[in-house]
């Protein structure tokens, strides 16, 4: 039994302070197997209130304890992976951030440490148009990227499958235990993902039911997993609105997809644009280049963009569909014209009934 492991999980389990808090403390304990044994020591444990040396005093440790250890026995007969803060194996960006887990647990084996992972999140109740920039901006990543993203309904879980479809390996950050998905319909999409090489995550006891406040707590997980944050639609309230700022407050690269300020979806990305917490949000060639990464690349089945028609392209994935008199009121000029056509050639086009066009 790795004793450090259990002792970290029994910190996490014991109510009353939080991952920062304890970061703080093991600083001044050395270790979380010798708090456990020893509790504050008699010097500070003469500054705690009665409550708090009930709270944190030798039974409540011994309860953590025998917790800990009933959570990892059984994590291990269900095939889940217990990670801790103090493994060489935990994720090295994580572990940059004062309030991260002490103890992650994750279905499948992921790659914790690739070079290039990007979040890319947004609200359950996406419109069509930020699902289809979502697919399009996914499947145009290059090889070797790590999606994450919240395995929630609406954007998530758009996300998570265009990653399958593309090839790249993709995490789900759960709020709740991993004895199953949430949501349930998202049960065949988790097992795909874990059968694709990627992971369900989660911080959380392993039958553990979703909480409200277990959402802010998933959403620290998914900045500090990564290098960038990439949010398609929120309200102005949406969970992803904190992903973002948690992310730019560990210094990650954040990016939001703009849209039309009389639009719900679209007002709390333009909210992270004004106030200067996010850059905008082209398509993955342009996050890519940014980032560093070389050039975002299309399946082999489509035809990349030309350089020329990216503007046109990136606008209708964007915007449409657009019927062609909208296109044209909106984007006067015959090289509108000229460029669906060349986009239509191409298959990077589509025209629906009514005379509208969508982007491939």
């Amino acid at each position: 039994m790795d004793v450090e492991l259990t002792a970290l999980l029994a910190l996490q389990l014991l109510p009353g302070a939080g991952p920062a808090a304890w970061t703080r403390i093991l600083e001044l304990s050395g270790t979380a197997h010798a708090f456990i044994t020893h509790g504050f020591g008699p010097e500070l444990e003469a500054r705690l209130t009665a409550s708090q040396r009930e709270r944190f005093g030798p039974a409540a440790r011994r309860k953590a304890w025998q917790h800990a250890r009933s959570e990892l026995e059984l994590a291990e007969a269900q095939g889940v992976l217990a990670w801790g803060r103090h493994q060489d194996a935990f994720p090295d960006r994580l572990r940059q951030c004062k309030d991260a887990p002490l103890v992650l647990f994750t279905r499948g084996t992921p790659t914790w440490n690739s070079k290039k992972v990007l979040a890319v999140v947004g609200t359950r109740r996406c419109s069509q148009k930020g699902l289809r920039w979502t697919q399009s901006f996914v499947r145009n990543l290059p090889p070797g990227v790590v999606v994450v993203s919240g395995l929630a309904l609406g954007i998530d879980g758009a996300v998570h499958r265009a990653a399958l479809e593309r090839g790249l390996e993709t995490w789900g950050v759960h709020a709740a235990g991993l004895h199953a998905a949430s949501p349930r319909q998202h049960t065949p999409l988790a097992n795909n993902m874990i059968a694709s090489g990627g992971a369900v995550i989660s911080e959380c006891p392993f039958e553990q039911t979703p909480t409200p406040g277990a959402f802010p707590r998933r959403n620290r997980i998914v900045a500090g997993l990564v290098d960038a944050v990439v949010v398609v639609e929120s309200a102005i309230k949406g969970g992803s609105l904190i992903t973002a700022r948690l992310a730019h407050g560990y210094d990650r690269e954040v990016y939001a997809v703009p849209g039309r300020p009389d639009e719900t979806v679209a007002q709390g990305c333009l909210q992270l644009l004004v106030h200067q917490v996010a850059a905008v949000a082209v398509d993955a060639g342009q996050v890519v280049r940014e980032l560093g990464w070389g050039t975002g690349t299309v399946p082999a089945s489509l035809t990349p963009v030309p350089a020329h028609l990216q503007d046109l392209h990136a606008w209708l994935a964007q915007f449409g569909p657009l019927h062609r008199d909208e296109l044209h009121l909106k984007r006067p000029g015959s090289q509108t014209t000229a460029g669906l056509l060349e986009l239509e050639c191409l298959g990077r086009v589509r025209v629906l009934p009514g005379t509208r066009y969508e982007a491939i």
